[in-house]
């Protein structure tokens, strides 16, 4: 996953970035992740969650410079900073909180993401 996710900025992104924007990125992100819902096989759950990466991959370059051209000059950098840190805060924490959650209840973990994902959608409305 990691390895799939630091090859296309640092490899493909040259080569394939304009085109990328047209008819790839997105696409590339979807196969991956139908792929690996449906695959019943090793071999599918690897290619899907490579192919998945990939196209985050491409997708998170772009979203931490949004956040920091969206801020003045003088800021960028603590931005660019401040989301860097949060998306790798997230691979620390998302694991160690999962499992702690799953040793009380092994459902305990997926109703926490509900509650996450309700509660993050109904904030999403209060802001428009």
């Amino acid at each position: 996953s990691a390895c799939c996710r630091k090859l296309p900025p640092s490899v493909l992104a040259p080569t394939w970035a304009e085109r990328s924007d047209h008819h790839g990125r997105k696409a590339l992100t979807q196969l991956g992740l139908w792929g690996f819902i449906v695959s019943m096989t090793l071999c599918g759950l690897v290619l899907g969650f490579g192919l998945a990466s990939i196209g985050f991959g491409f997708t998170r370059p772009g979203f931490t410079a949004g956040a920091s051209l969206a801020v003045p000059l003088a800021e960028q950098g603590a931005v660019a900073g401040l989301i860097t840190s949060a998306n790798g805060i997230a691979y620390v924490a998302a694991p160690a909180v999962g499992m702690a959650l799953y040793t009380l209840d092994p459902h305990l973990p997926f109703a926490v993401a509900v509650l996450v994902v309700l509660a993050l959608a109904w904030w999403s409305r209060s802001l428009r």
